[in-house]
């Protein structure tokens, strides 16, 4: 009895760490086959493939700003590991653009991939907190105590340290243009900003599907795919208005209808493996809270010691 009630836990953390290596390994992979993929494409109209790369592209960043809003641990230590994760994803992408170019990647496509990578994490992380904020919601381990990630040890110090000096060795070593990455032009921040926003009309609904707001396994499909879908209508419209009609409206319409139904079902797929591998989104306070109410001692009086005449 006592080793049938031990396997769950392990299965569990079995499945966490296949999890992790399979999403690394390809990501990683798709990184570095991006720009042949993107060549391979090129020149032949096929929307179909090239908004699903960018669909792909930002599903990563996506999942790495979930991870720094909402993982387990410390901020002190999900924070350096978002930033190793975005300098793999942009060693990853140069090295395969290095492979496939039959030229030399100028610096200013580097410092722009660099922008995007960063700040458009940064902004996705930003708009997932102030969710979080409202919310109170954040990822616990079905097989853990609740509050068991939320105690600060000198460990989480020394491996966030640790994880910040490996990432800037890498950024040194393969040339992430980290100074020049803050130089970046307004526009693109402002576009990025607001395309971060406009990304939670997807990334939230994919979220709350993930996680069980909808019981129906049918119905969590659907309701995406009419957000994706009435989201994509919405972007043709707006652009059409700022950039007027583009030549093939139908490919245009792909396009991004592509992107955000890749990146909304890549999500809602990918979270779902998480609750799979026993993660799950609760409101932590209202647990928290509880608890204490429950196990508080009695009150007792300030002096005890003194006697009603």
């Amino acid at each position: 009895m006592q080793e049938s009630g031990e396997r769950p836990p392990i299965s569990l953390r079995s499945r966490r760490w296949a999890l992790l290596v399979v999403l690394t390994v390809l990501f990683l992979g798709f990184d570095y086959l991006m720009t042949g993929l993107w060549r391979l494409s090129e020149g032949r109209e096929m929307a179909f493939p090239q908004g699903a790369y960018v669909g792909l592209f930002v599903l990563q960043i996506d999942l790495i700003a979930f991870w720094t809003a909402f993982g387990l641990g410390r901020i002190v230590v999900r924070l350096p590991w978002a930033l190793l994760a975005i300098t793999l994803t942009y060693i990853a992408h140069q090295k395969g653009a290095s492979r496939f170019i039959p030229y030399e990647v100028p610096p200013s496509e580097q410092l722009v991939l660099a922008g995007i990578l960063l700040f458009g994490w940064l902004a996705a992380t930003l708009s997932l907190l102030g969710y979080r904020l409202v919310t109170r919601r954040r990822l616990t381990l079905s097989d853990q105590a609740t509050d068991s990630s939320r105690k600060f040890h000198l460990q989480h110090l020394i491996l966030g340290t640790a994880l910040f000096g490996v990432t800037f060795a890498m950024l040194n070593w393969f040339g992430y243009p980290v100074p020049d990455v803050f130089h970046f032009e307004g526009q693109l921040l402002f576009a990025l900003s607001v395309a971060a926003v406009v990304n939670l009309v997807t990334v939230i609904p994919a979220i709350a599907c993930a996680f069980r707001l909808w019981e129906s396994w049918p119905a969590r499909h659907l309701i995406l795919a009419v957000i994706c879908l009435t989201l994509t209508v919405v972007e043709i419209i707006v652009l059409c208005a700022v950039l007027g009609m583009p030549p093939d409206f139908a490919r245009a319409f792909a396009f991004l209808a592509l992107i955000n139904f890749v990146q909304g079902f890549g999500l809602f797929w990918t979270l779902s493996w998480f609750r799979l591998a026993g993660y799950d989104l609760r409101v932590v306070d209202g647990v928290l809270k509880s608890e204490t109410e429950v196990e508080s001692p009695p009150p007792i009086d300030a002096d005890p010691w003194t006697q009603d005449d």
